[in-house]
């Protein structure tokens, strides 16, 4: 089995990220700063790509797993990294398991249905930790989101929220309309 992972330019894969070290950290950041959230939790990765993600969740959840609609990503995950991979499309499926915690980050933006996923999330962890992309545009996005229309639609499942801007490698926060990211951790409770 060929356990190289094709570099899409989407999917952040370590080991292909020297010319897009910037990237890289950006993505790097928003997993360090999810560990505060995971710490001793059962976690799912949703959309967890290649799994390096859900690998840096290992060392501090009690239980990490991700899951990714590219039966090629969890090949990849399987193969090099800790946790449980399995595939999974988000827009039809959920795992039937419940999380302390459903951190899914750059995800909604790729969902034909973003509502159906969102819904099995509230149904199946006591809080999400999400980001997305401000008004991106490109090939692998089924949906641009401004600031406003991401705030409405985690609004329509979540009463708590607190919101958080990742502008360059700064996590800040509030929501900075300068920001390229709008991260966020819903609850109900």
């Amino acid at each position: 089995m060929n356990n190289e992972l094709k570099f899409t330019g989407e999917r952040c894969i370590p080991e292909h990220m020297a010319g897009r070290i910037k990237t890289y950290q950006h993505h790097l950041n928003r997993y360090s700063f999810a560990l505060m959230y995971v710490r001793k939790k059962v976690v799912l990765d949703a959309a967890c790509g290649c799994g390096f993600g859900t690998n840096l969740f290992y060392d501090v959840a009690s239980f990490a797993f991700g899951v990714d609609n590219s039966q090629e990503a969890i090949n990849y995950a399987n193969y090099k990294y800790n946790g449980i991979f399995n595939v999974c499309d988000l827009d039809k499926d959920f795992p039937t398991r419940n999380f302390d915690i459903v951190v899914s980050f750059e995800t909604i933006e790729h969902l034909n249905n973003p509502e159906f996923f969102i819904d099995n999330v509230k149904k199946h962890s006591n809080g999400f930790l999400f980001s997305v992309p401000i008004e991106d545009p490109n090939e692998f996005h089924k949906h641009v989101y401004t600031i406003n229309d991401i705030q409405k639609l985690i609004e329509k499942h979540y009463n708590i929220i607190d919101w958080f801007s990742q502008r360059g490698l700064n996590i800040t926060k509030g929501i900075n309309n300068k920001s390229k990211y709008l991260i966020g951790y819903a609850t109900n409770n």
